[in-house]
């Protein structure tokens, strides 16, 4: 759909301010379309995180690929590559099931939400050139430094409040006979 829409609108999807509220809904929805399949099984021996790999290095090494393809390509492979770590798929499990890696994806949606203040063309810091591996190295520390903040003093507080509004209901239509809210 995608690759149609590309087409026949001649845009790109690849700005968030333009059609990217498409491509990330696509994302979201491709995301639980890969959920409900994982739910109904798939076939475990199959190599999706090595797959995904190799399609992200691919496209990587393709620097004369148009964006719109690249990306969607991109997208494709995540897709594959959180299946195969959903999958506990090695040696992945060792490379993202430790502390550091799991910490780093709790704090994901702060990383998300954070990185645009300092490399966004319109962000807050937009002016950082980055020329040097140390201007990377300090921008990188910065946002996850910045995201740590936020998700302990912001998300995870605002998570707590924001649950507070939705009480689990005891009513009978919305719970199967003989069963709590609470198991």
């Amino acid at each position: 759909t995608g690759f149609l829409l590309i087409q026949v609108l001649d845009t790109s999807f690849a700005t968030t301010h333009k059609w990217g509220v498409v491509r990330i809904g696509g994302e979201m929805f491709a995301g639980c379309f890969l959920y409900r399949a994982y739910q109904l099984g798939l076939p475990e021996r199959f190599p999706y995180a090595w797959v995904g790999v190799a399609v992200i290095v691919l496209v990587l090494l393709n620097p004369d690929l148009p964006i719109d393809i690249g990306v969607t390509l991109i997208i494709m492979a995540f897709l594959l590559l959180v299946l195969g770590l959903a999958m506990n798929q090695q040696p992945f499990r060792i490379l993202f099931g430790n502390r550091a890696s799991i910490y780093l994806g709790d704090l994901s949606y702060s990383l998300y939400m954070n990185h645009w203040l300092f490399v966004g063309s319109g962000g807050l810091f937009g002016y950082i050139q980055f020329t040097t591996i140390y201007t990377v190295i300090a921008v990188n520390a910065a946002i996850i430094g910045m995201s740590v903040l936020t998700y302990h003093f912001v998300e995870r507080p605002s998570r707590a409040w924001l649950r507070g509004f939705v009480k689990p209901t005891n009513s009978s239509s919305t719970q199967p006979t003989g069963k709590s809210a609470d198991k």
